[in-house]
């Protein structure tokens, strides 16, 4: 994998954190919330920065104040004028305080089938192009949900926390994120995959518990 030079138009001239996401690591934060109101932590994950998510999604997240994180790979960026750029996901942070994530250099699923040299350097050069670029991405989002523990030391080395797991027709606490979970662990639930009641089940299992989820 080699490194990519950064489009001058695209580069953003003053480094960028990008906003954490809600609650997802500062389990007293996240505590504090739920004691006083009982209610869920509900996130939603837009993946790979296609048309749909920047015409519609995006504008719908900042129009209703949605919290939601912009998970985004390399070669999807570059592919299409028509798909979400860096300046564009720049925007949407300063806008809506969603986080932008990285969704590795490709769409190629990180399993066990892949080589852990090959693999590895997916994930560590996902991270040196948002840093090229300006953005200091905290969060991986795992292609296709898949990721074989033998690439955890370079996820480890490159981020703060990932989603690396999905769930759709399950028990709704197996969706459940909690504080004290594996950072590196964590799990969505895939909407197009569930009806609205199956949705509803998790929202409830959430707000019983005071955990976190994430639907995608």
């Amino acid at each position: 994998v080699k490194t990519i030079e950064p489009k001058e138009e695209f580069i953003i001239s003053e480094h960028v954190n990008t906003k954490p996401t809600p609650h997802l690591i500062d389990g007293t934060d996240f505590y504090a919330q739920k004691l006083s109101d009982k209610a869920p932590c509900i996130l939603f994950i837009f993946d790979d920065g296609t048309s749909q998510t920047k015409q519609t999604l995006m504008p719908l997240a900042i129009d209703l104040d949605i919290k939601a994180g912009i998970a985004l790979y390399y070669s999807g960026m570059a592919a299409s004028n028509d798909n979400v750029s860096i300046k564009d996901a720049y925007e949407f942070n300063l806008k809506s305080g969603g986080e932008v994530l990285s969704h590795s250099m490709n769409s190629e699923k990180l399993d066990d089938q892949v080589d852990k040299y090959y693999g590895s350097e997916l994930i560590r050069t996902s991270a040196d192009i948002f840093r090229q670029f300006g953005f200091s991405a905290r969060g991986f989002v795992a292609p296709n949900s898949i990721l074989s523990s033998k690439f955890n030391e370079a996820l480890i080395e490159s981020y703060d926390f990932a989603f690396t797991r999905s769930v759709a027709l399950t028990d709704p606490y197996n969706g459940l994120n909690f504080p004290w979970d594996n950072l590196y662990s964590l799990v969505r639930i895939g909407l197009e995959s569930i009806t609205t009641e199956k949705a509803k089940e998790f929202r409830d299992a959430a707000a019983k518990t005071w955990a976190m989820i994430c639907f995608y």
